[in-house]
């Protein structure tokens, strides 16, 4: 009886085994099998009709078969046809095919290119077909001439918005940019190469542009380059560079807001070309006098002397370079908030070396001298410092010789009287901290001026100037208490010798002024010195 107990649980130790066995051969069994390496590769052409460089072709269609399914993106803008048709062309994929239909017949005895940029990538991984290009022709041949150049990108310009296109026009006329559509159109490396290939041999205007909105025609606001001359295929010629035009602004005015019943602000266009203000009431007409106006890019503040208004309304007339206008503001118009003046430094942290520059949002004018004081905060000690007004709105604190020290606390202590009427209640008092070597850079380097020509270099934090310096000879630069962080340094050839940047001009047939890029990336740090640098401009 025990050995058949044994005999039975042997037995039923075995099947166990057996159906754990099973189960666990049977979980395996579930997994997918493995699908191999990752798709990589992009779709394959396998029959175009017409054939690529077919001549003779005059057909109104363009069929493409691939070896997988395709899908298609941003098709307007990445499939160029040179020459291009009048309206647009229409595409649909049927199956592993592509048609693409012509809005009409192709031009006789003319080689057609269709470059498809990116446009065509793979259904299932997005494998893109980059540089397709299928050539025909109308007629018996196939041109072959060929035109390459490359364009320049200004250091000025940080980020292009679109892809940078590249135009052929076969007749050189001005209005081509505006209202023609170019014969050629191919699309410029990352670098600002380019080149055309089956051109039909002759002259050409190259035209640059980053056509923002796509319509193949150039806009104000869109970087462009051109050399306003024809160039002859087969042969080389200098870099294009790229600008954006200055826009010319005729003058307005949008809005008129009362900030108080001294203080306006106007808002409009044109408004750096402003030369008088003046202010007359309804019931009289007599003229107030307006203090100078304080002009920000195209906000315009200006301040009046105290007047008890009464009057239902105001006449305000603005005589600009260009135009004359006037505007009238109503009682309900007029603020009856009290003005709040202030005076601030002009930046976050100030160097030892004067000037300590503050701004002001009233324009400046000293009544009484007397009515100002500084202080050094270390001892409370009065300190004998000079001041002057520099601009009608910047206040400049000086030491009568020499730097400020290093770290130095001071504060400007204002009473009333100190600045004109209406101003005389402003009062204030004002702390300013100087820096030290130890939490800023300095940046030392030498420029070798073998161009001799006027040069406008600057220390760029994005795309604000930080620095600075006009020289027209070789020169030595030493710039103390830099704040830390990543800079460029560029060189502007100040062909005109006006100290400013002096963009291109398709109106004038004008080149940009040559800008070099010195320093993509200089990294400053706290408590160090960049030195042993050395550019040359040639």
């Amino acid at each position: 009886m025990i050995e058949h107990n044994v005999f039975t649980n042997r037995a039923s130790t075995w099947l166990q085994n057996i159906i754990l066995s099973s189960f666990l051969v049977s979980c395996a069994t579930i997994n997918m099998p493995d699908g191999g390496d990752k798709d990589t590769k992009a779709p394959v052409v396998l029959s175009t009709n017409p054939d690529s460089a077919q001549v003779n072709y005059r057909g109104q269609s363009v069929e493409i078969e691939f070896d997988e399914f395709i899908v298609i993106k941003d098709f307007n803008q990445q499939v160029l046809i040179s020459p291009p048709f009048d309206k647009p062309v229409t595409y649909k994929l049927k199956g592993k095919k592509l048609h693409i239909d012509f809005p009409a017949y192709p031009l006789i005895n003319t080689t057609y290119q269709i470059n498809f940029g990116e446009a065509i990538s793979d259904l299932n991984e997005g494998n893109i077909l980059k540089d397709f290009q299928l050539v025909f022709s109308s007629g018996n041949t196939i041109d072959s001439a060929a035109l390459k150049g490359s364009v320049a990108i200004s250091p000025l310009i940080e980020k292009l918005e679109s892809n940078l296109k590249i135009f052929l026009y076969p007749n050189y006329s001005d209005t081509n940019l505006i209202t023609g559509k170019p014969y050629y159109v191919t699309t410029a490396s990352e670098n600002g190469s380019f080149k055309f290939h089956h051109l039909k041999t002759g002259d050409y205007q190259v035209v640059a542009l980053d056509d923002k909105n796509k319509n193949y025609r150039y806009e104000i606001g869109e970087y462009i380059a051109t050399l306003y001359r024809k160039i002859n295929t087969d042969t080389s010629f200098e870099k294009l560079v790229l600008f954006e035009e200055q826009a010319v602004v005729k003058s307005s005015i949008k809005k008129i807001k009362s900030l108080s019943r001294l203080n306006y602000a106007v808002f409009g266009d044109g408004l750096e070309n402003l030369q008088n203000i003046s202010l007359k009431s309804s019931s009289n007409k007599r003229s107030s006098i307006s203090f100078l106006p304080l002009i920000n890019n195209d906000t315009c503040k200006f301040f009046l002397e105290p007047l008890s208004f009464k009057d239902d309304s105001l006449i305000l007339s603005f005589a600009f370079k260009d135009t004359s206008i006037e505007r009238t503001l109503y009682k309900k118009d007029l603020s009856k908030k009290r003005f709040s003046q202030n005076l601030r430094t002009s930046n976050g942290y100030q160097s030892p070396k004067p000037p300590i520059k503050f701004t002001s949002n009233f324009p400046l004018s000293v009544s009484d001298s007397s009515k100002i004081a500084f202080y050094n905060m270390k001892d409370s000690l009065a300190l004998q410092l000079a001041y002057k007004i520099s601009q009608e709105y910047t206040f400049d604190l000086l030491p009568y010789t020499g730097n400020f020290d290093e770290e130095q606390a001071i504060l400007l202590v204002i009473d009333s009287n100190f600045f004109n009427i209406p101003y005389h209640n402003y009062h204030d008092s004002i702390y300013v901290k100087t820096q030290n070597q130890k939490s800023t850079s300095k940046l030392d380097f030498e420029l070798k001026n073998e161009a001799n020509s006027p040069i406008i270099l600057q220390l760029l934090s994005n795309t604000n100037i930080v620095k600075e310096w006009i020289t027209s000879s070789d020169t030595t630069i030493s710039s103390w208490y830099l704040t830390p962080g990543k800079y460029r340094l560029i060189a502007i050839i100040d062909e005109n010798e006006d100290g400013l940047y002096t963009s291109g001009s398709l109106k004038l047939k004008r080149q940009p002024e040559r800008v070099i890029l010195l320093e993509k990336s200089l990294e400053l740090k706290a408590d160090w010195e960049v030195k042993d640098l050395e550019y040359i401009i040639k």
